[in-house]
């Protein structure tokens, strides 16, 4: 009798690597060399995903096809950093598989988001938007106006979805309003499927996912059914705010006055003093054009120790950078100034390392910073300070 072979089965494409999808978003791996941590790892992947993705928008005429490999690269490498485990790095796993977070972004195809939305996220170094439940039963829903959904002086309950936003004073997140009193900025219905044409719940969950650690933050400690929750109001074209043309955010500290809480064992309140180290309590991490300016004409002068300040008046003390420092000048990329800013610090008795721990009492701040590592400063209560405040 004749033998019957059944067909074999197709083959999968090979599941891509973290080097192959760092190169389709149009990172080369001179742009990882010179990076102190993860954080500014992921500060310059953004960059170049901005970079490309404005450039092959369908909307300016570009290939809908790379435009999509580009999202989809990202998206794998998103996944990353959000479970990334201690030690991890993009430049030392080049071979490593990135290809489940690539399917996990699978799925029906949806609309593409304007060239505007992605325009107006690339503008921000940090996520403009928190969404995270309510902590404690105690803060006040600040909503208004025919947003307001709730009483008036009513709390948000503990573990209640709550939406904030960054205070370019403060540099932390405030303004907390119930889910249901939100009205949907444009910077975020801009990236959403349009509610007249979709209505799968699904779309508008990927869509606010695309949006993790570039415009919202906070979402990838949501639940599933957290995530639906969210989607399914945003979903809602009722819920979002009328269209504003938005102003991007400074990205310079602004100087604020030292700590004023005495210093402790802990890590609450602490000053680097000397050098001028005024540090901030504010934890702000948007400086105004008043504090660290860029322009050419105005160029941080290094203060010398004995002259300009006590010396020694440093010793003791463990800083932190994070972001760049163009007004110093020297070196490449992201490392840009921190040669001579790390040799200001020792001159005048400190310490620098590249993590915040529980040793790390200034976290000096420059153009572009991390967002994790700015936050693991809010937390432990790091004073946060530029440079002007520095040479104070």
């Amino acid at each position: 009798p004749a033998l019957h072979c059944s067909a074999p089965a197709p083959s999968l494409p090979p599941m891509p690597t973290v080097n192959a999808s760092l190169a389709d978003v149009g990172v080369t791996p001179s742009m990882l060399a010179d990076c102190a941590d993860l954080d500014e790892e992921w500060a310059a992947i953004k960059r170049a995903y901005f970079k490309k993705v404005l450039k092959t928008h369908p909307d300016k005429g570009g290939d809908p096809a790379v435009f999509r490999k580009t999202q989809s690269a990202f998206e794998s490498l998103r996944s990353l950093y959000d479970g990334a485990s201690p030690g991890f790095y993009f430049a030392s796993c080049g071979d490593q598989t990135a290809g489940a977070a690539a399917a996990s972004v699978g799925g029906p195809a949806m609309d593409t988001p304007s060239w505007e939305f992605y325009a107006e996220a690339a503008a921000e170094a940090v996520p403009l938007y928190r969404v995270e439940r309510a902590k404690s039963g105690r803060s006040l829903c600040k909503a208004q106006g025919s947003a307001r959904h709730c009483g008036a002086e009513e709390c948000i309950a503990k573990d209640e979805l709550r939406v904030g936003w960054l205070d370019s004073e403060s540099g932390s997140y405030g303004g907390w309003v119930h889910l249901k009193c939100w009205r949907v900025p444009n910077r975020v219905w801009l990236g959403l499927p349009d509610p007249a044409r979709i209505s799968d719940i699904a779309a508008f969950t990927r869509a606010l996912l695309s949006m993790g650690g570039v415009l919202l933050s906070g979402l990838a400690a949501l639940k599933p059914d957290e995530m639906r929750q969210l989607a399914r109001f945003c979903s809602n074209s009722a819920n979002w705010a009328r269209r504003v043309q938005l102003k991007p955010l400074s990205h310079t500290l602004t100087s604020r006055p030292a700590c004023t809480s005495p210093p402790s064992a802990g890590t609450a309140g602490r000053s680097a003093g000397g050098a001028g180290a005024a540090a901030s309590t504010s934890g702000a991490i948007v400086p105004s054009s008043s504090s660290s300016s860029l322009s050419a004409s105005r160029k941080f002068v290094i203060p010398r120790p004995g002259k300009d300040g006590p010396a020694n008046s440093l010793a003791g003390k463990t800083v932190v950078l994070s972001g760049i420092f163009p007004e110093v000048g020297g070196g490449t990329g992201l490392s840009l100034g921190k040669v001579k800013v790390t040799a200001m610090i020792q001159a005048f008795g400190g310490r620098v390392t590249s993590a915040i721990s529980g040793k790390t009492d200034v976290l000096l701040v420059g153009k572009e910073p991390g967002y994790a590592k700015v936050s693991q400063a809010q937390g432990r209560g790091v004073c946060l300070i530029s440079l002007e405040d520095a040479r104070q």
